[in-house]
């Protein structure tokens, strides 16, 4: 009442409401109303009556200072006091001295300052600190001070804070850290190949309603959170290459892989599968790569188009890797070819075609 009403920049949509609508029954609100509960949840901005400098158009930059003048430079003092001089007695409550940043008068900044990485507050970094902040990770919620588990300071809390206080809690940093990895995905699982120590796994999936993970259980911690078609992951110091086993189909739209210091270059995921012949009509040779996600026993095999076999370029047990088959059609006529490759239960084949 009696007041100048602003939208603040950070509403772009319309509001129909200006006090929620509560359930008379439950008690709880259902739709909020613009008007809040108090100046930082409200949707306006509380201007002197009258104040028509903001009439027309939308967002505007406007910040109240601590008077509640708009884009004014009254700030708080040390003391507490809004446009103060940082020497007020009253607010300071003794004789000429400031309030430090934990809130003491004369204080040193001391009594608040926190241990890094001991975010439950217990005096010891440990595996307790680590699943709360992998919690946060996953959940989204913190009743922690973030600051205090921004181990890298980049303000960002993520696995790479958490495998410095992994190096912390076990020892220094590892030697034979990796520098590459690469994921390669099977018909049910997820596997990360590296040339050295990992330290932690982050990864964001996005993926359908019917979609399952279970996480490996070889690792130092590991949890998940799925919310909708999104899943949050962490893994800390995993132990082995799996990863996780799935049911359903992902994608990965966000992912940090670390070593005991920093993050790992990472191949994206690979599944089996056959390269494109080429050349394709060929004459008398023609070369194709296959990809095998996991080691396992995988054949490679030429038939005619009666499905007569007619070469074996490979059937044996292979480890996971990029391999080159090439066939050399000299001894056959010419025709249409099939080559079929087959792995773990799967099978890719596609049409050769020999002119000569």
């Amino acid at each position: 009442k009696d007041h100048t009403l602003v939208r603040k920049a950070s509403v772009t949509t319309g509001n129909a409401l200006w006090l929620d609508n509560v359930d008379s029954e439950t008690g709880e609100v259902y739709a909020s109303g613009s008007a809040g509960h108090n100046a930082d949840d409200s949707e306006w901005i509380v201007l002197d009556q009258n104040t028509w400098d903001y009439l027309g158009s939308h967002p505007h930059d406007i910040s109240l200072d601590c008077a509640g003048t708009p884009n004014g430079d009254a700030v708080i003092d040390e003391c507490g006091v809004c446009g103060g001089d940082g020497i007020d007695e009253g607010a300071c409550d003794c004789d000429g001295n400031v309030l430090d940043e934990c809130g003491e008068c004369g204080g040193d900044g001391s009594s608040c300052a926190c241990t890094m990485g001991d975010v439950n507050g217990d005096s010891s970094v440990d595996v307790l600190d680590i699943v709360q902040i992998v919690g946060y990770i996953v959940d989204g919620e913190a009743d922690f001070d973030l600051a205090c588990a921004d181990n890298n300071g980049d303000g960002a809390v993520n696995v790479l804070d958490i495998v410095a206080l992994v190096n912390d809690i076990l020892g220094g940093s590892r030697v034979n850290d990796a520098t590459s990895a690469r994921l390669i995905k099977s018909a049910n699982g997820l596997v990360l190949q590296a040339d050295g120590y990992i330290g932690g796994v982050q990864m964001t999936l996005k993926h359908g309603s019917d979609f399952k993970i279970e996480l490996t259980d070889n690792a130092f911690v590991a949890d998940y959170k799925t919310v909708g078609t999104e899943t949050i992951l962490v893994i800390v110091v995993p132990e082995g290459e799996e990863l996780f086993t799935f049911a359903g189909d992902f994608e990965i739209v966000d992912m940090i892989v670390a070593n005991s210091s920093d993050r790992v270059n990472v191949t994206a995921p690979t599944e089996f599968s056959l390269s494109e012949a080429y050349p394709n009509p060929f004459n008398p040779s023609t070369t194709v790569e296959l990809t095998v996600p996991e080691a396992g026993h995988v054949s490679v095999m030429v038939y005619n188009i009666t499905g007569q076999f007619i070469a074996e370029l490979a059937d044996s047990y292979m480890d996971a890797n990029q391999y080159q088959f090439t066939w050399q059609g000299e001894n056959v006529p010419s025709g249409m070819y099939l080559l079929r490759a087959e792995y773990a239960g799967q099978v890719s084949t596609q049409k050769l075609m020999l002119l000569k």
